[in-house]
């Protein structure tokens, strides 16, 4: 038998049929008819005791549930906020971070000094600079729900020849990304939404972004569209091509086309010749 509250209920119970000491003395006076019935409605007893162990193995996984549900609570209201430099850049060591609720970016660089193939054929002694950077979700990490953060943009080792262009290269991606830093929680993208929660609600101080917000209020064009006359509206109304006026037919193809008709006859009734 074993039990962790709100993990596992089992009890399990096996009987030997040899058995021995049990005491049948009080039974061998019976007949065998007697016997089977009387060991019919002691199985019939057993299913009664097994129908309400399963009756009360119901009860407790609803209040395993319930034991859960409350845990769940209790991990929400425990979860730590994402620490973040409210969008400055701070320094650690070689690295250079700058975060907010919802995103970080982090960059370094490094000098190199590798042996390298001249024009001349000969190794030559040069200077490289390095790069590397990423940004990434400032997710939540922490127990019992662990996220890997999700890594949206980012280079490791990019390698440059003199040390201007990788600056210059740098503050290029510095700039593409400065849009996701100038709010301290800015809006979550929605398949990115899952790193934000906790057993499927989202913490505290966090939106979403909403993408039909861009799209226009139907029902309001309509309404706007109500009050316009279709001289207001910009460009002439379009309008469909008058249609072609019928043909009238001359005096001379009327005639052609009854003298056809004319010959047409007479060749008909015209005597085959013998």
């Amino acid at each position: 038998m074993s039990f962790k509250a709100g993990l596992e209920l089992n009890i399990s119970s096996h009987m030997s049929q040899s058995t021995s000491g049990l005491n049948v003395f009080d039974l061998i006076s019976h007949s065998i008819d007697e016997l089977l019935k009387m060991e019919e409605a002691s199985v019939q007893r057993e299913k009664s005791i097994y129908n309400q162990m399963c009756d009360m193995k119901m009860q407790w996984t609803q209040q395993a549930k319930e034991t859960i549900r409350i845990r769940q609570a209790r991990a929400y209201l425990e979860a730590p906020i994402p620490q973040h430099t409210s969008n400055h850049w701070t320094k650690d060591g070689d690295w250079h971070r700058i975060s907010n609720m919802v995103y970080k970016m982090s960059w370094h660089s490094y000098e190199r000094s590798p042996y390298r193939v001249g024009w001349s054929g000969k190794r030559e002694h040069g200077t490289v600079w390095g790069l590397t950077w990423s940004i990434t979700l400032n997710a939540l990490i922490c127990p019992p729900i662990r996220y890997d953060t999700r890594k949206i943009a980012g280079q490791s080792d990019k390698m440059f020849d003199e040390k201007k262009d990788m600056e210059r290269y740098l503050q290029g991606r510095i700039a593409a990304y400065a849009h996701l830093f100038t709010e301290i929680s800015p809006p979550i993208p929605k398949d990115d939404e899952k790193y934000f929660c906790v057993h499927g609600v989202l913490l505290p101080g966090y939106t979403v972004e909403n993408p039909d917000a861009l799209k226009p209020d139907e029902t309001k064009v309509d309404e706007l569209l109500a009050f316009l006359d279709d001289g207001d509206i910009g460009g002439a109304p379009l309008s469909l091509p008058p249609e072609p006026e019928p043909e009238t037919p001359s005096p001379q193809s009327i005639w052609e086309k009854h003298r056809k008709q004319r010959t047409g006859t007479s060749q008909r009734k015209q005597a085959p010749t013998r």
